[in-house]
């Protein structure tokens, strides 16, 4: 998380010690918005759990599943399909 609040989210859940849950892996990047250098940054292995929660969203209110960021894909092609449907 680079946003205040997906890093005050994952400050409460690490500070709270009355919930019970797994062992819990907190990552707080920088730099998201001009190359996400601190993500890019990160070796191989730095992270050892299996299942991601990314709490970095563009809304307040929204739960953004996957990235905010990261890169932009701009795709052309030419199509024809084989039948025409009417």
């Amino acid at each position: 998380a680079d946003n205040g609040i997906g890093c005050a989210m994952m400050m409460a859940v690490l500070e709270d010690n009355l919930l019970n849950h797994a062992p819990i892996e907190a990552l707080f990047t920088v730099d998201e918005e001009v190359g996400m250098d601190g993500a890019f940054g990160l070796q191989k292995g730095f992270l050892s759990g299996t299942v991601m929660l990314n709490l970095d969203t563009e809304e307040d209110g929204d739960l953004c599943v996957g990235c905010a960021g990261g890169t932009d894909v701009n795709v052309s092609f030419q199509f024809k399909p084989d039948e025409e449907i009417e």
